[in-house]
């Protein structure tokens, strides 16, 4: 998500994550959070911009201005990060 995308007459005024990270020598927990403020315009995008979709394993990562190494940065593979999880809470 990113702010000032549009779906039609939807546009992205704000958005906000939250992912919090925990390890010890028995596991780690990761928890994750969003927010989005989402506006409604009178006049939908004339020009939308054309759909994105993720369809095979990629490389993601999160870069701040001002710094020059990635604040996050990650190889999602399809064969292991994209199966469905017996519980969220193991």
């Amino acid at each position: 998500m990113a702010v000032g995308m549009s779906v039609g007459s939807a546009q992205i005024a704000q958005a906000l994550q939250q992912t919090k990270f925990r390890m010890n020598e028995e596991g780690a927990m990761v928890q994750s959070a969003v927010a989005v403020r989402i506006i409604c315009t009178a006049c939908p995008n004339s020009n939308p911009r054309p759909v994105f979709c993720i369809d095979d394993s990629f490389y993601i990562w999160i870069m701040r201005p001002g710094m020059k190494t990635p604040i996050f940065a990650a190889y999602v593979d399809k064969a292991d990060a994209w199966q469905e999880p017996e519980s969220l809470e193991k």
